[in-house]
């Protein structure tokens, strides 16, 4: 019975049967399985309402507690599914999972070993244990676990994502990509695995390859948003602008009002030579979204690149605004004060930019030049109050030595 059609049948013998225990909890199956999950926990709540068997009604609950991102709750329902019937070992994997997800990492693992204890075929608890390895930072462990996981069942495509996400992180690329391609081959209608091996070839700085894969991706999910942006972002990297340009109008094709997607359109615009298209494209997102950074930083990076710089610093102080802690904010608005000849202004912004990401060399850098400009200064030639009249009353002194100030402002930064 196809999804659709199941869910029909068990909304009509939910009507027939109301007080029916296991309708409800088919018919929350059905929804599911149809990704209806706000469905799926009503209908969970109205089957624990007349389950008899105290463990299942636990797992209902559980389910709509972690479903509702409670899991303390879901925590304790679990336990009390435990105290009922301690050696079940699918109580203790789902508890893992809910340690999981409270960041409680130590508990986790604790769980799904119990689990494993329980029932040492399940391989889906040997991933569970290779996360909570991870989240403990202990990535041997995690990486142990995850092999495992495709020894208990060599078809597992999620073990196998799991596998080469954590031989990319310990470089260990080949391996990386093997495992990868094996989950591809399982599961070739699943996102995660191109998206893993595309990420690996990125990494290599192979952004030919990574765009096949992506293109690949997109040929067997033809409604993928994830695939699109990734080959609007490899086609940018090749430096092939109206491609870019194609990919993230397909992808807003698909989830229209994702405003990093409008972002990104609007700078492969630039890029193509199509500077009013870009400003347009953030025009329309600002008015979605008036309170987001990124786009706000777009338009001090646009007119930046057109050498308006004033309008520039206004941008970007609303960015600063709306994300003070962000140092790329600062960064890029003390990078335009220094555009303008405001070395003080300049000054600060990279200062705070340093505080706030002490391993920013760029910032760094950036602060040794305005530091030697400004003492580069004439005494007699002091910095008037009013920034507008600054340009005129800066002199600088020629020396064999010149700080550079070479690192504008990327598109690509996270705010």
């Amino acid at each position: 019975m196809d999804p659709k059609t199941a869910l029909e049948h068990f909304k009509k013998a939910s009507e027939l049967n109301p007080n029916s225990g296991e309708v409800w909890q088919a018919l929350g199956w059905a929804f599911q399985d149809s990704g209806r999950d706000d469905e799926a926990a009503k209908a969970y709540k109205q089957a624990a309402q007349f389950e008899t068997d105290g463990v299942k009604k636990q797992y209902l609950l559980a389910w709509v507690a972690s479903h509702e991102r409670d899991h303390k709750r879901a925590v304790e329902v679990y336990k009390r599914a435990l105290a009922l019937k301690p050696a079940e070992p699918f109580t203790h994997f789902r508890l893992g999972w809910e340690y999981y997800y409270l960041r409680q990492y130590q508990d986790a693992v604790a769980s799904f070993k119990e689990a494993i204890r329980l029932d040492p075929k399940n391989h889906e608890a040997y991933l569970g244990l290779g996360c909570a390895y991870k989240g403990l930072k202990q990535n041997d462990e995690a990486l142990k676990s995850y092999q495992t996981a495709v020894e208990k069942k060599p078809d597992f495509a999620r073990g196998y994502v799991a596998l080469g996400w954590e031989y990319q992180i310990q470089d260990r690329n080949d391996e990386a990509i093997k495992a990868f391609k094996e989950a591809i081959r399982l599961s070739p209608k699943w996102e995660e695995g191109y998206m893993g091996l595309g990420c690996v070839y990125w990494k290599q700085e192979n952004y030919q390859e990574a765009l096949n894969v992506y293109k690949q991706l997109v040929e067997q999910i033809p409604n993928s948003f994830h695939g699109f942006g990734a080959i609007g972002m490899a086609e940018e990297k090749l430096s092939h602008r109206q491609a870019a340009v194609t990919a993230y109008q397909k992808a807003l094709g698909i989830r229209p009002d994702d405003v990093d997607t409008q972002i990104e359109l609007a700078y492969a615009h630039h890029y193509a030579g199509k500077t009013n298209e870009a400003f347009s494209v953030l025009k329309k997102t600002l008015a979605r979204d008036s309170k987001n950074a990124r786009i706000h930083y777009g338009f001090g990076w646009l007119h930046g690149q057109a050498g308006d710089y004033k309008e520039s610093v206004e941008a970007y102080k609303r960015a600063v605004q709306l994300k003070p802690k962000s140092a790329h904010n600062r960064y890029a608005l003390g990078w335009t004060y220094s555009k303008l000849g405001w070395y003080a202004e300049s000054a600060r912004e990279y200062k705070e930019a340093l505080r706030l990401k002490p391993d920013y060399e760029d910032a760094r850098e950036s602060l040794e030049w305005v530091s030697f400009r400004l003492k580069a200064q004439e005494p007699k030639k002091s910095v008037k109050e009013n920034p507008a009249k600054r340009d005129s009353n800066v002199e600088v002194v020629t020396t064999p030595y010149q700080p550079t100030n070479k690192h504008e402002p990327k598109t690509n930064q996270i705010n």
